[in-house]
């Protein structure tokens, strides 16, 4: 037995408030096994009153109490969004081959700015894709983290912005803030801590971006954020208050 469907028996053995939400949960046909449990974790973790958290203390009040959010596009090294620059219905899988090769062609190519453009029609060629940026791809070393090539943040520009190379660019990445974001801008208290513990769960940049991708749920244009905390607030019951699973 897989560890994703351990967690779902321990969850629901004998728990009618867990077997509500999982059967929820069950019927969001773009959930895969590890969002169901790291949704579940989340919910109990967070109805046992418990503060504690692994995530760095200043995410962690920002989250709670802050008004802006953008922030969450990358927290640390393993939790990076680019959820709204890329097809996030793809396999993980499929998704890490191309940025790892986005990343090569680009050392191989790139030299100076007059060079992105090269390499942004080498990448559309490549893959034979013009719906999504050519520019989104690995950023660090390790293939942990995702995020913008041309990007002001980006080590490798040393503040230089060069968006406007990209299929979008500079004003209208800089301006645009994903809906899922500006959910859990208006969220109350109780909201945030689920969706804390949630980010605390989901450690790795596929389904970090999943979160907050509309492309994972094409027509109504929302991030899993926002689906999985209204399949929680839909539930007539809530977790127990005390039982947290570690």
């Amino acid at each position: 037995m897989k560890w994703n469907d351990k967690i779902l028996l321990r969850l629901s053995s004998g728990k009618n408030e867990i077997d509500e939400v999982i059967e929820k949960l069950r019927r969001i046909a773009v959930l895969d096994k590890t969002e169901i449990c790291n949704c579940l974790r989340s919910l109990v973790k967070s109805s046992s009153g418990a503060l504690c958290c692994t995530l760095d203390a200043s995410v962690v009040r920002k989250i709670l109490f802050g008004k802006k959010l953008r922030f969450l596009c990358k927290i640390d090294s393993k939790r990076s969004c680019a959820g709204c620059c890329d097809n996030f219905t793809k396999s993980p899988n499929d998704l890490g081959e191309k940025y790892r090769s986005r990343k090569e062609a680009f050392r191989d190519l790139v030299r100076r700015p007059e060079d992105l453009s090269a390499y942004g029609k080498h990448v559309r060629e490549a893959e034979q894709s013009y719906t999504q940026c050519p520019f989104v791809s690995f950023i660090d070393e390790d293939n942990c983290s995702v995020g913008c090539l041309l990007h002001p943040l980006s080590r490798i520009n040393r503040g230089n912005d060069y968006r406007n190379y990209g299929k979008y660019g500079a004003p209208l990445c800089s301006a645009y803030v994903c809906s899922a974001i500006k959910t859990l801008e208006r969220a109350p208290a109780e909201s945030r801590l689920v969706f804390l513990y949630l980010m605390e769960y989901t450690d790795d940049w596929y389904h970090y971006s999943r979160l907050f991708s509309p492309s994972v749920t094409h027509s109504c244009h929302r991030g899993l954020v926002e689906i999985l905390l209204s399949a929680w607030n839909k539930c007539s019951t809530r977790p127990v208050p005390g039982t947290i699973i570690s």
